[in-house]
């Protein structure tokens, strides 16, 4: 992964999905906008941001942008899956 340690990165992946699980979030409870000010939007803002609070001491650096947004869809993507079986 671009800008952090394949192992980090799967650990990001394993908890924003917890993250997620815990909150409840659902992207479609809500239909889609352009302006980036939905709920789901602002939610994805604050996860990052606790996400590099929470990692950056415990890895020695900051997960980059991309990272973070990957990881976040990545989280959405193995919980999609798990909730269709």
């Amino acid at each position: 992964m671009l800008g952090v340690e394949d192992q980090d990165y799967d650990q990001i992946v394993q908890w924003m999905t917890l993250v997620l699980d815990h909150l409840k979030l659902d992207h479609s409870a809500e239909s889609m906008t352009y302006d980036n000010s939905s709920l789901y939007d602002h939610a994805f803002y604050r996860i990052s941001d606790s996400a590099r609070t929470y990692w950056s001491p415990r890895l020695g650096y900051m997960p980059t942008d991309e990272c973070l947004f990957r990881a976040f869809f990545e989280a959405e993507k193995i919980r999609l899956s798990r909730n269709s079986r």
